[in-house]
Order: C-alpha cells, then sequence, then structure tokens
C-alpha cells in the first residue's frame, strides 16, 4: 500500500488490508488477485487457431487436413506464458479415427509453493516432501502423450536428479513417470507425460506421511 492508498498486487490470493492515518483513524478492506489465465494454439505453420483451453475433435481433424504434425497450445498468465504443451497431431488423429472422441483439455497452470491452493493443501496433508506442482486442467490419462515446457521454481531441488509422479486425487493414486527431461535457455522445464493428473516434481523418491 503506498502513502496515497494505492494498492499493488504482488501476488495471486487473497490480502486483509489495514490503514491507519496520521490522525489514527483506522480502515480495512479485504483484497482478492485472481489470475488473468489465456490460452493460444497455433501449429508449426503460423496459423491460430480458437483457443479457449480445449482441443476439439474438429480442430484435430483439420489440423491434419492441412499436413499439420504438431500444435502448441500456451497458457498465459497476465500475458506471459508460464506453460506450452505439444500436441501431436498425427497420433491424435490416429485416436480420433479409432472413435476416441473426447475432447482435451490441454490447459495447464503453475502452481508456486505457498499459495494455498487446494492442490498445494492436499500436497501437504499427504507427502512428506514439498515438490513443485504442475496442475493439469484434465484429471485423466490423456489421448496422446504431451510435451510440457512449464516456467517453474526448481531453485529448492537438484535440478540434475528431478523425478516426476502423477498424483490422481481422486483414486488417491501416485504413478511414477518414465520420462527425460531438460531446462532450456530461458529456465523452461520440458517433460512427457500421458497422464494430465497434477504432476509432482521432487529430487528424490516421493514418499507418503
Amino acid at each position: 500500500v503506498s502513502e496515497d492508498g494505492t494498492v499493488k498486487a504482488i501476488a495471486v490470493g487473497k490480502a486483509n488490508i489495514k490503514v491507519t492515518n496520521a490522525d489514527g483513524k483506522t480502515a480495512t478492506c479485504v483484497v482478492t488477485v485472481k489470475d488473468n489465465v489465456s490460452y493460444s494454439l497455433k501449429d508449426e505453420k503460423g496459423k491460430t487457431y480458437k483457443a479457449n483451453g480445449t482441443l476439439t475433435v474438429g480442430a484435430i481433424k483439420t489440423a491434419y487436413s492441412r499436413g499439420i504434425k504438431f500444435l502448441y497450445a500456451d497458457t498465459k498468465i497476465g500475458g506471459k506464458i508460464v506453460s506450452r504443451v505439444k500436441l501431436d497431431i498425427t497420433a491424435l488423429y490416429a485416436k480420433v479415427m479409432s472413435g476416441n472422441t473426447d475432447a482435451i483439455n490441454y490447459g495447464s497452470t503453475v502452481y508456486n509453493i505457498g499459495v494455498g491452493s487446494s492442490v498445494q493443501k492436499l500436497i501437504d496433508k499427504n507427502f512428506g516432501q514439498i515438490p513443485v506442482v504442475v496442475h493439469m486442467n484434465q484429471q485423466d490419462i490423456l489421448a496422446a502423450p504431451v510435451e510440457i515446457a512449464v516456467k517453474v521454481d526448481l531453485s529448492k531441488l537438484d535440478k540434475d536428479n528431478l523425478l516426476f509422479y502423477a498424483y490422481d486425487k481422486e483414486n488417491k493414486k501416485v504413478i511414477k513417470l518414465n520420462t527425460s527431461y531438460r531446462i532450456d535457455k530461458n529456465g523452461f522445464l520440458h517433460f512427457r507425460t500421458d497422464k494430465a493428473y497434477d504432476i509432482l516434481i521432487v529430487d528424490e523418491k516421493l514418499t507418503k506421511k
């Protein structure tokens, strides 16, 4: 809060604001800061597709008919890219032709530790470590494996020994992902998964409390 009363947000969440002026008068209020989430979807030729976080069967068929191999789905918060999902159109089209007509909810959100999200509360309650959590909007098995690139804070983890787990909250199951990974020059962590649950990233074997 500045001297002129302007409240500036520094993170997502709720804050109780209490201000006392020079005369001793006090005022309070609750301020809620929400994620400004948006999505964009492009192919390798630069064509933009309608994006609302879901890849429909129609979009898959259109991309395949144009000879597109991959679609790149970006999730943005406050206009900045926080994740990119690389979608294999050939594999997805094969699924569609075999009778799988489910849309794919490709949106993903990076949850930073300590924001008090429902996901993080579940993690804190059930596991001995504090992992980095990547929340996927779709909570089941994906129609085809995807490559995900996310901007996450790995400063508290050994970056050379990362392990990846998918956490199925509904069935309370943890599934270890057998994936390679890399960190690019812009700090994005790249890995592959065919499971779109909440992805837990740690640097030692995940243990339950």
